[in-house]
């Protein structure tokens, strides 16, 4: 979701690695735009042969988030299994936790009743305390298989 709210710079060196992605003003970015600090770091980062790509990334997207397409959630998942996600050095994920709502990250589907959460569309048919627990758990599950991999190398 934050591909909505990200600098359109940021967009463009998340997306940019994906050959079908020609920018737009919905979301993306202006191909013809002035070269920013970010694109002369970006540049950098190139000589260097690193990017963005060379982090472990895990992207976890709610149910109404993916199957609405909002924040490039189906190219991300697109990019993953074309292998334009990450890199072979990397570990990168893609999941979508399903029943939850766009808030399903927010304390706001926590604290306040559901009675009066699902009707405003606040919260999903999942309830907020499990969906909320599940991205813990995706979140800690992530980490150990980076720990698992950074003894393994040692």
């Amino acid at each position: 979701p934050t591909l909505n709210w990200m600098p359109d710079d940021a967009r463009k060196s998340f997306l940019g690695r994906d050959p079908t992605y020609k920018g737009g003003d919905v979301i993306g970015y202006t191909m013809n735009e002035k070269v920013s600090v970010f694109d002369k770091v970006m540049n950098i980062m190139q000589r260097k042969k690193c990017s963005i790509h060379e982090l472990h990334m895990l992207i976890v997207w709610s149910e109404e988030w993916y199957n609405k397409g909002w924040g490039e959630s189906q190219r991300v998942d697109k990019m993953l299994l074309d292998g334009f996600l990450g890199s072979k050095k990397t570990l990168s994920k893609v999941l979508t936790i399903k029943g939850a709502h766009h808030t399903f990250a927010s304390d706001c589907g926590m604290l306040l009743p559901t009675w009066l959460t699902r009707p405003l569309q606040i919260t999903g048919p999942a309830c907020p305390h499990e969906s909320a627990e599940l991205a813990k758990e995706l979140s800690h599950q992530f980490v150990g298989m980076l720990h698992k991999e950074a003894k393994a190398s040692l």
